[in-house]
């Protein structure tokens, strides 16, 4: 009879030692793979948070860009008119050829 009730007794901690390496061995990788989700998900939080400071500096980048292009327009056709004046040539001046105007670019500035 102690024999029967050592060897249940033997069974029951070699079966509550197994299950519970087991368990432990889950649970580990279960907050590892958690610690894991988390990070990630809050990176993607953090770049999709960036996304619109992105935008903001590109639209800047790009309004810079039209308003130098800009600013060169004006200052070539202002060197045209110079050249082509009649004063330049030694001539006097006509108000025809003061009457161009400055071409306008297609491309209005970008909204941010």
């Amino acid at each position: 009879m102690l024999v029967a009730i050592r060897d249940v007794e033997d069974a029951l901690t070699d079966l509550y030692s197994r299950w519970a390496d087991a368990a432990r061995s889950q649970n580990q990788a279960v907050q590892l793979a958690t610690r894991e989700y988390v990070r990630l998900a809050e990176q993607q939080y953090r770049q999709a948070r960036e996304l619109p400071d992105r935008h903001r500096r590109r639209c800047t980048l790009l309004n810079n860009e039209l308003s130098a292009a800009q600013i060169l327009n004006q200052r070539l056709v202002s060197t045209v008119l110079l050249i082509e004046s009649p004063l330049a040539a030694g001539g006097t001046p006509r108000r025809e050829r003061h009457a161009v105007a400055l071409i306008e670019p297609a491309i209005s500035p970008v909204a941010p």
